[in-house]
């Protein structure tokens, strides 16, 4: 009795949040920038935290990702598929991450993987 097997192939596209544009950090200045003018530029943050020096950290980041997936799949039963997949869709997010001091001038940023700036959320502040 001959097997049959079946191979599928898909492209997908995966979109989450607004990627931050490349060139945003391009017009910042450490201690000038406002608050004020990054959320004119960037929106509402997806995260925000306070600091114990009374600044705050805040986080944009997004995807926006496409690539295949491959599936490979062979009945060796009645029941029984054995199948194997393959994706190159990377699901990570980029983003930026800024800081602001107390009178919420822009005091530093950085850039890149969400996953590698942010490592721990920090427990929630009430701010009167």
């Amino acid at each position: 009795m001959p097997l049959a097997s079946c191979l599928t192939g898909n492209m997908m596209r995966i979109q989450r949040n607004d990627v931050v544009p490349a060139t945003a950090s391009a017009h910042w200045v450490a201690g000038a920038t406002t608050l004020a003018e990054c959320l004119d530029q960037l929106g509402a943050p997806l995260d925000v935290w306070a600091v114990p020096d009374g600044g705050i950290l805040m986080a944009w980041y997004g995807s926006d990702n496409s690539g295949w997936t491959l599936t490979f799949s062979v009945p060796v039963g009645r029941a029984l598929d054995v199948s194997a997949s393959y994706s190159d869709v990377q699901e990570e997010d980029e983003g930026v991450v800024l800081f602001f001091d107390a009178d919420l001038n822009l005091i530093r940023w950085v850039e890149g993987k969400v996953a590698d700036l942010v490592r721990e959320k920090a427990r929630p502040t009430f701010v009167e």
